[in-house]
């Protein structure tokens, strides 16, 4: 995401905060503690519905993923991209020869452009869902995600929010069940851990006052050291 975004124009990027998906690009470079991650999908409790942190259980909330990552939070929640085929964008959006949509191709449709159209805010957001949103172990997008990005005009009152959320929450659950790799947004895993986690005690709230959402942006590289 961060090398992507190091790319835009700002005409590309005015696109997308009209959108309503502007902080998207106000996610810094943050490496992954894969083994902290691991840790804390683990403390998950299924009947519970929470993290037990500390001998506490603390749930992840919207109101939470709203603050860290400042996606759209209204509206109804999403579980699932409806699982329509979109032929049109898809054949527009995967490479030629190709039979899926790959994170490659879109990477290389978006850093080789210097449109800001429909189609540019598409690719890019189809890009965020692969890599950051709901990202899995592979390299490409499911293409019932095209159903989100199909109406622009009407991406800004999707609930963004509960669909990483609620992604992240069943790729948990994968992980508990199967032991395979953990997939879903495990950025968003780990710096709430961090905002959930400070220093000797556990906060009630992530939410700073004196901080402008989303608090994403404020977890840099200096920042992320004084964590590991």
């Amino acid at each position: 995401m961060y090398e992507v975004i190091l790319h835009l124009s700002p005409h590309q990027k005015e696109a997308i905060e009209d959108s309503g998906l502007g902080n998207l690009l106000k996610i810094n470079k943050i490496h992954i503690d894969r083994n902290l991650c691991n840790e804390i999908t683990r403390s998950y409790d299924k009947e519970k519905k929470a993290f037990n942190i500390n001998g506490t259980f603390v749930t992840m909330t919207l109101d939470d993923v709203d603050c860290l990552l400042g996606l759209p939070s209204k509206g109804d929640e999403i579980f699932e991209a409806p699982k329509i085929n979109n032929h049109e964008l898809f054949n527009l959006y995967k490479k030629e020869g190709q039979t899926t949509i790959t994170l490659q191709a879109l990477w290389e449709a978006i850093i080789n452009s210097s449109s800001y159209d429909d189609h540019f805010i598409r690719r890019f957001i189809i890009f965020s869902i692969g890599s950051f949103i709901c990202p899995t172990t592979q390299r490409y997008v499911r293409s019932e995600y095209l159903n989100l990005v199909d109406d622009i005009d009407k991406m800004r009152e999707l609930n963004w929010s509960s669909l990483t959320l609620n992604q992240l929450l069943k790729c948990i659950l994968k992980f508990r069940e199967k032991k395979t790799n953990i997939e879903g947004n495990v950025c968003l895993l780990q710096i709430w851990y961090w905002e959930k986690v400070r220093i000797d005690k556990l906060a009630a709230t992530i939410y700073y006052s004196c901080c402008q959402r989303p608090l994403i942006q404020y977890w840099d590289k200096k920042n992320v050291g004084t964590r590991n």
